[in-house]
C-alpha cells in the first residue's frame, strides 16, 4: 500500500508540476505568438525540432537512464553503488553536453539554409541549453530513482516562470530590430530558463546529499560506464525517433508545399500555424503522461527485480487509468471546441488562420490519446527491461507518419502534414498496448475499464456540446469547461473507475474518500 502510494502521489506531484508548466507555457506561447506572428513562430519552430533532437540526443534518455540505474541498485539496497554511478554519469553528461553544444554550432548555418537563413541566429542562441539541459537531465534521474519527485516539480515550474519572464521580454524589445532578433530573444529565455534551473537541482543536490559531487574518471569506471551504455542507447533511439520526425517535418514540410504551389511566405506561415499553434495543444496532455512514465519506471524496475507480475500489473492499471482520463477529455474537447479552444488561446492569429488551425486540431485530436498512450507503456517497457520494443513500434509508425506526408502534403497543403501525424501517433497506442499485454499475458480488467472511462467522456462530450452552443464569450466558455469537468470527475466516481485502495493512494485521500463515499450513497 506504501509503494502505491508513494508511486501515484508522487506522478500526481510531477503531472501537477506538469500541468502549471504547461499553462505557463501557454501563457508564454499565446503572447510570444502575438508578438512574433505567424511568420515568427515558423522561425521559432525550424529552430526548436533541431534544438529538440540534439537535446534527446545528448540527454533525452538520461533521466530514465539514471532513474532505472539507480534504483536497481536501491532495490538491493546498494546506496553507495547508487552514489558512485551517479557520479560517473554526471561526468560523462558534461563531455555530451559540451558535444551537443559543439555540433549545434557547427551545424547551425548549413541547416538554416536548408529552412530559413533567419534562423541561423536562433541556433547560436540556444545552443548553450544543450550542455544544460544534459546536466540537469542527469539530476532529474537521480531523484527519479529515489522516487522523489519533489526536486524536479519544482524546477520545472521556475523554468516556466523564468523562461516567461525572459523570453517575452526579450522578444518585444528586440522586435523592432527584425522578427529574427525577436525570435532569438525568446530563445534566450529557454537558455536562461535552463541556466536557473541547473542551479536550482545543483543547491538542492548539494544540502540533500552530504557527501556531494566526487569527482572520478571515466577511464577508471569504465564497467559503469558501459552498463549504463547498455540501458541508454535504446532510451535514446526511442527518445529520437519523434524529434527526429519533427526535424524532417521543418525541413520538408515547407518545401512540399512549395511543391504543391504555395509560396514561401505562406508555406512558412502555415507551418508556423501547425508547429506553434496545433502542436502545443496535442503535446500538453502528453507531457503530463510522460511525466506519469517516469514516475512508474523505478516502478517497474522493483517489480522486474523483484519478479513480481503482479505488482507490476498493479502500476499499469492505475496508470493506464490515469492515461485514459486524462487523454479521452483532450481528444473529444479537440474534436467538439477546437475552433473555441484556438480563438481563446490565440486571439490576433486573424480568421483564416483560425480556420485552418481549427481544422488541423480536430485531425491531430486522435494523435493526443494514441500518443499519450505510447508513452506510458514505452516507460513501462523500459523498468521491465523492453526498451528495444518501442523503439520499433516508433519507428515504423513515424515511417508511415513520413510516407503519408510525403505523399499528402503535395495534393492537400498543410492538412495532409496533419493527417500523417494522427495517423502516425493514433497506430503507435494501439500497437504498443496490444504488444504489452501480449508481453505480459494478462489483461486484468483493462477493456472494462477502458469502456467505462471512455463512457465517462461522452458524458462530459454530450455535457460540451449542449453548453457550447448556449455559451457567449471566453467567461462562457470557461464556465462550460468547469461545469463539463465537474461532470466529468462525477461520473468517474458514479462509475467507481478507481477502488477504494486507488483513491486512498492518491494525493488529497481523505477528501477523495469522503467525495466517494457521499456519491455511493
Amino acid at each position: 500500500m506504501k509503494g502505491k502510494k508513494n508511486f501515484v502521489a508522487g506522478a500526481g506531484v510531477l503531472a501537477g508540476a506538469v500541468v502549471f508548466a504547461k499553462v505557463l507555457g501557454a501563457a508564454y506561447r499565446i503572447p510570444l505568438a502575438n508578438i512574433l506572428g505567424a511568420e515568427g513562430m515558423g522561425l521559432y519552430q525550424f529552430v526548436y525540432p533541431v534544438f529538440a533532437l540534439l537535446l534527446t540526443l545528448s540527454s533525452g534518455a538520461v533521466p530514465s537512464a539514471v532513474s532505472i540505474t539507480v534504483s536497481g541498485y536501491l532495490t538491493n539496497g546498494d546506496r553507495a553503488g547508487a552514489k558512485h554511478a551517479f557520479d560517473v554519469i554526471l561526468r560523462l553528461c558534461l563531455f555530451i553536453g559540451i558535444a551537443g553544444t559543439a555540433i549545434l554550432l557547427v551545424l547551425a548555418y548549413p541547416v538554416s539554409l536548408l529552412q530559413h537563413e533567419d534562423a541561423f541566429i536562433g541556433y547560436l542562441t540556444v545552443a548553450p541549453a544543450v550542455l544544460i539541459v544534459t546536466l540537469i537531465s542527469a539530476f532529474r534521474g537521480w531523484y527519479f530513482g529515489h522516487k522523489d519527485t519533489v526536486p524536479s516539480s519544482i524546477s520545472q515550474i521556475t523554468e516556466g516562470l523564468v523562461k516567461l519572464a525572459v523570453g517575452l521580454v526579450l522578444a518585444e524589445a528586440l522586435l523592432p530590430y527584425g522578427k529574427r532578433f525577436a525570435v532569438a530573444g525568446a530563445l534566450f529565455g529557454v537558455v536562461a530558463s535552463e541556466a536557473v534551473t541547473l542551479l536550482i537541482m545543483a543547491i538542492v543536490f548539494k544540502v540533500k546529499d552530504k557527501e556531494g559531487f566526487v569527482r572520478v574518471r571515466l577511464r577508471e569506471n569504465k564497467e559503469v560506464v558501459r552498463s549504463v551504455g547498455k540501458v541508454i542507447a535504446p532510451l535514446i533511439l526511442c527518445g529520437l525517433i519523434l524529434p527526429a520526425s519533427q526535424f524532417l517535418d521543418s525541413v520538408l514540410v515547407v518545401n512540399l508545399l512549395k511543391v504543391g504551389g504555395t509560396g514561401q511566405e505562406e508555406a512558412t506561415a502555415l507551418y508556423g500555424v501547425f508547429s506553434g499553434v496545433v502542436t502545443p495543444l496535442v503535446n500538453l496532455p502528453v507531457m503530463v503522461c510522460i511525466s506519469l512514465g517516469v514516475a512508474v519506471t523505478p516502478q517497474m524496475v522493483e517489480g522486474r527485480e523483484r519478479r513480481d507480475v503482479d505488482f507490476v500489473m498493479d502500476k499499469c492499471t492505475v496508470s493506464t487509468k490515469l492515461t485514459l482520463l486524462l487523454g479521452i477529455p483532450f481528444l473529444l474537447v479537440y474534436l467538439l471546441l477546437a475552433e473555441r479552444v484556438v480563438g481563446f488561446l490565440f486571439p490576433s492569429i486573424g480568421e483564416e488562420k483560425l480556420a485552418t488551425a481549427t481544422l488541423l486540431l480536430r485531425i491531430s485530436a486522435p494523435g493526443v490519446l494514441g500518443l499519450s498512450i505510447f508513452q506510458i507503456y514505452s516507460a513501462m517497457f523500459q523498468g521491465l527491461g523492453r526498451a528495444r520494443t518501442p523503439v520499433r513500434i516508433m519507428a515504423s509508425c513515424a515511417g508511415i507518419k513520413l510516407l503519408l506526408e510525403l505523399v499528402l502534403t503535395p495534393t492537400i497543403g498543410i492538412v495532409g502534414t496533419a493527417v500523417g501525424c494522427a495517423v502516425g501517433y493514433t497506430l503507435s497506442g494501439v500497437l504498443i498496448m496490444i504488444r504489452f499485454f501480449t508481453f505480459v499475458r494478462k489483461m486484468e480488467n483493462s477493456l472494462k475499464n477502458g469502456s467505462a472511462i471512455a463512457l465517462c467522456g461522452v458524458i462530459m462530450a454530450f455535457v460540451v456540446f449542449m453548453g457550447e452552443r448556449l455559451a457567449t464569450g471566453p467567461v462562457g466558455l470557461l464556465v462550460v469547461g468547469a461545469f463539463s469537468a465537474f461532470v466529468y470527475v462525477s461520473a468517474v466516481f458514479t462509475l467507481r473507475i478507481f477502488s477504494r485502495e486507488e483513491l486512498a493512494a492518491m494525493p488529497f485521500s481523505e477528501r477523495l474518500l469522503l467525495l466517494d463515499d457521499k456519491l455511493r450513497k
